[in-house]
């Protein structure tokens, strides 16, 4: 069966203005990487200071051309799901917790009241492991696993049935697309709800985890090897989930000894081509098992923004775009074997691998986007060399 190719880009969230919602969500961050050998590990984000220049102090290292904006405002959303169409992306997978995360369930209404109008497409990137330990915040009652897990229940259910059901639902070959980020359900846990909620939506929904690999690093030479043996990808389970999809490769190299004084790991453009060759082996060898699976793209990684989340501080440079363009070049060269293609990620600025338009790197990124973007979905003819 042939399957028309799609791109999808990661939207993260949330993000907030006093103006409109009283908060600022992301825009402002304070966290400590504690286990950091970087020069500056704690960073401290205030939003609500403006500098001479009119900028807020956003935790993020690029800045948005159009400024701090909300992401409850819907002339923003339109905003973004336009410049996503020119650059031929067809949606965008939310990151998405559960249900009692109501800024999230409101984001993904947002998210499809605009996709309504433009002929685009709204998805989830499922954040599973949030339910074990962000859960307990919104939900105290739910406090045994077995209760998390009957609670997932609704939020399959409400991801097909109000999500998905429907021309904006996120698809590959008419299959609603949902992302499972992986280290929340075990597989047997994920079977379990994947049989129990079969009869939601009228469309089979295809469940891509995100790949598994190992790394190395020899001092020269970063080698990813596939974890074939993961609980996800054992041979007697690949048939469960439709495939995987890729993400940000791992940053293996020292920064430190390489005169990165800010992070801790960095990874090369070799390193993610590495990781794309790895990637698309995975898929070949083993695409009888699987339905489908979805390549990546990243624009590059900063995590000062976050402070990486408390963890080791990452990196991987942007140059003047060339991590970006080889990426995409390499997916373009082989493009009849990937069914899709995963941008990580459209505003994802804590972690500095946004493709929107930013004053330090202005709309290059979705400028190759949308290159490169119409060369994988063959609209336009690729002349070979």
């Amino acid at each position: 069966m042939k399957i028309d190719k799609k791109i999808f880009a990661e939207y993260h969230n949330p993000r907030y203005t006093r103006e409109m919602d009283g908060e600022l969500g992301n825009w402002s961050y304070a966290n400590e990487s504690k286990n950091s050998r970087a020069a500056v590990r704690r960073y401290h984000y205030n939003a609500d200071l403006v500098d001479a220049s009119g900028r807020h102090q956003i935790a993020a290292v690029n800045y948005p051309v159009v400024g701090m904006q909300s992401q409850n405002d819907p002339d923003y959303i339109e905003y973004q799901i336009l410049l996503a169409k020119l650059a031929y992306i067809d949606g965008f997978m939310s990151d998405f917790r559960h249900l009692a995360d109501q800024a999230g369930v409101k984001q993904l209404k947002l998210l499809k009241r605009a996709a309504e109008r433009y002929d685009f497409e709204i998805g989830v990137d499922w954040c599973d492991a949030q339910i074990f330990y962000s859960l307990k915040k919104d939900r105290p009652d739910l406090d045994t696993r077995e209760k998390q897990i009957g609670f997932c229940k609704s939020c399959f259910k409400y991801l097909l049935e109000e999500i998905y059901d429907g021309p904006t639902g996120a698809n590959i070959g008419g299959h609603p697309v949902i992302l499972l980020f992986g280290d929340g359900f075990t597989f047997a846990e994920f079977a379990a709800l994947k049989r129990e909620t079969s009869g939601f939506g009228t469309r089979e929904p295809w469940y891509f985890r995100r790949a598994v690999m190992k790394g190395k690093y020899d001092g020269g030479t970063v080698t990813y090897t596939y974890d074939g043996d993961h609980e996800y990808f054992a041979p007697a389970h690949r048939n469960e989930i439709a495939g995987p999809f890729g993400w940000i490769p791992f940053r293996l190299r020292d920064a430190e000894a390489d005169g990165k004084p800010y992070w801790d790991v960095y990874a090369t453009e070799e390193d993610c081509l590495a990781y794309l060759y790895t990637l698309r082996n995975h898929a070949a060898e083993n695409r009888t098992s699987y339905r489908a699976w979805i390549s990546v793209v990243t624009p590059g990684m900063d995590q000062r923004g976050c402070a990486a989340w408390g963890r080791a501080i990452s990196y991987l440079e942007r140059g003047d775009g060339s991590l970006y363009r080889a990426m995409w070049k390499d997916n373009v060269k082989h493009r009849e074997e990937a069914d899709a293609v995963f941008i990580a990620g459209w505003n994802d600025y804590n972690e500095g691998h946004e493709i929107e338009p930013t004053l330090e790197n202005g709309y290059r990124e979705l400028e190759t986007t949308a290159q490169y973007g119409a060369q994988f979905l063959s609209l336009i003819h690729i002349s070979e060399p």
